[in-house]
């Protein structure tokens, strides 16, 4: 029970608003405040009320990457917070598939493939070395990419068994 408050375990769930937060983050790991309030039409008041209790009975946590403070299912490892973060993003998503699909892919063919700005595809580029979705490798003079498998899929794994869960739910989410 929180202090001052009727609120158990059991119980906290049985906010709709709060429901449905929670079942925003479950299908939406990694997503930042804005996001929440926004694509479920909340005040700021009351997003960070409901968000807060989530948090205080431990069905998620709560992590600031980059400058933002994003959400995730406390069942999900925190080592994989930055890569799934990083994943939700489209063109990072789409850098990855086309350094999946080509091994060993020279920078310059890169941003010929995925038509962006070279310096765009360098940031990208920069986030998935850091957060270890690639690895850089020094080949004839040459730097390529190439994609770390085993941290790919740990995240995949994840964005896997959500898509699984939202397909055994339908259409019946309030969300």
């Amino acid at each position: 029970m929180v202090k001052g408050t009727k609120i158990t375990q059991d119980s906290v769930l049985e906010n709709y608003v709060r429901n449905r937060i929670f079942k925003y983050i479950l299908k939406n790991p990694g997503t930042h405040l804005r996001e929440i309030r926004d694509r479920l039409s909340l005040l700021p008041l009351q997003a960070d009320w409901h968000l807060n209790m989530l948090e205080k009975f431990g069905y998620i946590r709560k992590n600031r990457i980059k400058n933002k403070v994003v959400y995730f299912e406390s069942k999900i490892n925190p080592d994989l917070y930055d890569s799934i973060f990083i994943l939700r993003n489209l063109d990072n998503l789409n850098i990855i598939k086309k350094i999946l699909a080509e091994p060993d892919i020279p920078l310059n063919t890169l941003v010929g493939k995925v038509r962006l700005r070279p310096r765009k595809v360098k940031n990208i580029i920069f986030n998935l070395l850091e957060t270890d979705l690639i690895k850089e490798i020094i080949e004839d003079g040459q730097v390529k990419y190439r994609a770390n498998i085993e941290n790919i899929s740990s995240v995949t794994k994840i964005f896997e068994e959500l898509r699984i869960k939202n397909n055994q739910r339908g259409s019946n989410s309030t969300v």
